[in-house]
């Protein structure tokens, strides 16, 4: 783990390819995700929706972790590119 890290409250690690936002405080999904990634780890944040297109460009991803968010809000298409997905947590 790099030292960068440390003080980020996001961060994406290239060599196993996950994006962990865990309790970075977001209300929106970041449409700078790498397409690349694997694992997408966005827990304990203040999401309450989810917009069409939300994760269109990550067709790679197969793990996408949302639980403790206030989402009550599902647009139609939310999921769309998620080609690969294979767990998803919304608790």
């Amino acid at each position: 783990m790099s030292l960068s890290w440390a003080f980020c409250s996001e961060f994406y690690d290239p060599e196993s390819q996950i994006y962990d936002a865990y309790n970075a405080n977001l209300t929106q999904i970041p449409d700078d995700i790498p397409e690349n990634t694997r694992t997408i780890l966005i827990n304990g944040n203040n999401i309450n929706k989810l917009g069409n297109g939300s994760f269109q460009h990550l067709n790679h991803c197969f793990r996408l972790n949302l639980w403790n968010n206030a989402i009550f809000k599902l647009k139609r298409g939310a999921f769309v590119g998620l080609k690969k997905l294979l767990e998803l947590d919304l608790r």
